[in-house]
Formats: C-alpha cells, structure tokens, sequence
C-alpha cells in the first residue's frame, strides 16, 4: 500500500457539499492500493454538521486533528454575547444588511485575510506535519481547498521534503468571483495572484472539478492539471422505492440562495403562472432546502401568490436530500450571477441526476452544467433572462405531471460513480507519486 497524506479542512462531521469529495476518495482509494492520512483541524468553525458521514471514513484510515485559530469564530462569539445573529455561510454579503459592521467584516475578510480566515493555520501546520513526516514518509502529500490555505501548507511541505504534491481546487482562487464582493483591494490581488502562481508552478498536478477550470489553472501556470469531476456514491444509493408526489407539483431546490444566486427572473414567471390560474395554485408548491439568507426570504414576499406555496426546510443531510428529491416533481439548478459561473459545476447536480427526476437549470447555455444535462438528455436548460421559455418549459411540466408522464429515468451514471472516480484518482496518483515516472 501506498500512503497519501490529504490535508483538508472540511472533514466529518462536517456536513455539506464540500466534504463530500475526498471523504468518498479516501472511502475508495484503499481498493486501488492508497491509504489515506487525513490532517484536518481539531474543533473548526463550520456550520454544516452531518454525524452520519462519519461511517463512510474507513477504519485503518489515520485522522491527526491539529488545533485551528480563526477569527470569524471569535466573532461569532462576541456577536452571540450580544445577541446579534451568527454569520452565515454566503450571507454576509447582502447587499441590503450590511451596516458599518459588516461592511468591516468584509474588508477584513478580504484584504487582511489573504487567502483565507484559516491563514493562521498554515505555520504551526506545516511545523507539525514536518515533524510528523519524519517519521511517517508518505509516497504523496494532497489538499484540498478551498480554503485555500491547506494549498500553502503543501507547498511548504513540499518544497522542504521533496514529496511529491497534488493540489485539488474545487473552487477557483484568484478568479474566484466574490473577490469583487469582498472589496480586494489592488494589493491584496497581488498576493492572492502571487501565492497562487507558487502553488500552481509547485504542485506536480493540480486537480479539479471542470475541463474549464482546468484550462483557467493551465493558462495561470499550472505544470500539469487533471479534471475528476464531483460525483455520487451509487453504491449508498437507496431512492429505487421512492416514487413521486402526486398531490403536488412539486419543483424542490437544494442548496445555497443568496443575492448572487436568485433567479428573479424566474420567480417572476412563477408569480404569473400561478396568478393565470387557480387550478395551479391548488397543486403547485416550491421546496427549498439549504441555506438562504434572510434577505431573500423577506424579497420573496413580494411575490404574494409564490409566497403561499414556498416553504423553506433548512440543511438536509445528503441521504435525507436524496430522498426528498426523489419525490420532487422537477428538481432547481440554478448558477451564481457572477462572472466565472459557467465554470463551476454544483456538486448537487450529481445528486440531482442520480435520483432520476427532470432538472430545470437556469444558467448560461454555454455552462458546464448545460453541457453535461444535455449530455444525459436529463432536463432543461433555460438562459437566466429567458423569461418566455421559462412559462413554456413550467406549463409543459405541469402538464406531463397532470397525465402522469413525467417519469424517472434510470441513467447511466458510472462515469461519476465515487468507486469510479477514485479509481481514476488512484491512476492520478501512481503517475505522480514517488515511485511512479512523472516528477
């Protein structure tokens, strides 16, 4: 057996999408002769919790848990004394919340804290985990980020011990579309741009979720990159029984909504569609389940027919999600308003393909997510503003539920199968390693 260590900071029991990759790696790699060391923070401030991952980390897998300092959980503390609401993951930048506080936070956040809030634990790591490959060498060092600190990390490793290193990036870094968001100021894109260039130019493969990306992170300086989409586990999958609702027309969504993820477009048709007739009303119902700032929740009252048939359901765990999805009439994709979206592939699309159900995403048509629904012929694909295909595509659906016609499709989904992909990522890895050619 080869040994990896996988520096990550999303790590069980942590919840969410984000943890969902190299847990389900580790879970697979074993099959493909890796074993895993997972170097993860001991007590993190992350929000999301899912105890039921836990069972997915094999047991001769190794977990170090090293203490982290981060501010924002020192924030939050003091805002708890005070009675104030804690800060939420995607909500703190509402355009229409942020008074002279927040609008702090967010400077800080993005010109202090360079490239992350986890930035304190990239030294003491680094010492650490130095100390820790003296006597435990390892054939491969990997991270993970965002955040994009455990990037730094590696790169300190392996510029002092010569392993080799593979820096997966799930999210973009110095293209990361809410930069504008957090005020970077000309400085501060200098270092982003700068640690970036290091880590890209150091690792031996840099690894991501999308052939864009990809070719984003070649054109930055990346020497090698590789492209393993997200994926799902096929062999947890249990939604075979699951059929779907016939009292309601249901069009559910799972995930994160904010002002840079709100199709207004798209609740504006609703209103209408409904509002044209009241047969609509009595058997339609919008689900959403996630996180969605308060913000938006108080703008979707403006849409008074909407309203009545919206209901919100908080953070569902992965299986409880599938579940749900499973009985949803059409399953929301939907894509940030920003300027590299089309790059980025929600890792609940995989989800949301494995249960079957037809997904509406409204998104550009050039996407990455539009390629791969109409690669499975597992949906629409709506361009944000089109608001007459919208009415179209909504009528249509409703009407295939009414007659009983919109049926769950088995896909053929192998190719994103976790067992699959871990497969691949193990290929990765040999290439790569220490005892493999490529250096």
């Amino acid at each position: 057996m080869k040994k990896a260590l996988i520096i990550t900071y999303y790590w069980p029991p942590s919840g969410g999408v984000g943890v969902q990759r190299w847990l389900k790696f580790v879970k697979y790699l074993p099959e493909n002769g890796w074993q895993s060391i997972v170097f993860t923070p001991e007590a993190p401030d992350f929000e999301l919790k899912d105890e039921r991952l836990l069972a997915d980390i094999p047991q001769e897998t190794e977990v170090l848990k090293f203490p982290i300092w981060e501010p924002f959980k020192l924030l939050n503390y003091f805002r708890s004394a005070q009675k104030s609401p804690k800060l939420q993951q995607g909500t703190v930048l509402e355009k229409d919340k942020q008074n002279w506080k927040d609008k702090m936070i967010v400077w800080l956040r993005g010109n202090l804290f360079i490239p992350d809030a986890r930035m304190f634990w990239i030294r003491p790591s680094a010492g650490f985990l130095s100390r820790f490959l003296d006597e435990s060498p390892v054939d491969m060092i990997i991270t993970t980020g965002p955040p994009h600190s455990v990037h730094l990390i590696g790169k300190t490793l392996h510029k002092k011990t010569g392993i080799p290193w593979l820096a997966d990036f799930r999210d973009p870094w110095s293209q990361w579309d809410l930069l504008s968001k957090l005020r970077v100021g000309k400085l501060a894109q200098f270092i982003h741009n700068s640690l970036e260039a290091k880590v890209l130019k150091n690792a031996n493969v840099v690894l991501t979720v999308s052939d864009s990306m990809a070719k984003d992170f070649k054109r930055l300086g990346a020497r090698h990159t590789e492209v393993i989409t997200n994926g799902v586990d096929l062999e947890q999958l249990s939604i075979n029984n699951i059929k779907i609702r016939q009292d309601r027309f249901e069009i559910a969504y799972y995930g994160l909504l904010n002002e840079m993820r709100n199709p207004l477009p798209f609740w504006e048709v609703l209103e209408d569609w409904l509002t044209r007739d009241e047969e609509r009303q009595r058997y339609f119902s919008l689900k959403i389940a996630g996180i969605m700032s308060d913000a938006l929740q108080q703008k979707m009252q403006v849409y008074p027919i909407l309203y009545q048939h919206f209901t919100f359901g908080g953070y569902l765990p992965q299986q409880a999600i599938m579940q749900n999805a499973g009985k949803a009439s059409v399953l929301l994709l939907l894509s940030n308003n920003t300027g590299n979206a089309n790059q980025l592939i929600p890792a609940k699309l995989f989800e949301y393909l494995a249960t079957g159900r037809p997904i509406l995403y409204i998104g550009s048509l050039q996407s990455e997510p539009a390629k791969i629904i109409h690669k499975h012929a597992a949906g629409w694909v709506i361009d944000s503003q089109d608001k007459q295909t919208m009415s179209k595509v909504i009528e249509s659906a409703y009407d295939q539920w009414k007659s009983g016609n919109l049926a769950t499709v088995q896909r053929d989904l192998q190719a994103y199968d976790r067992r699959e992909l871990a497969k691949r990522l193990a290929t990765i890895m040999n290439k790569f390693s220490s005892t493999g050619n490529a250096q």
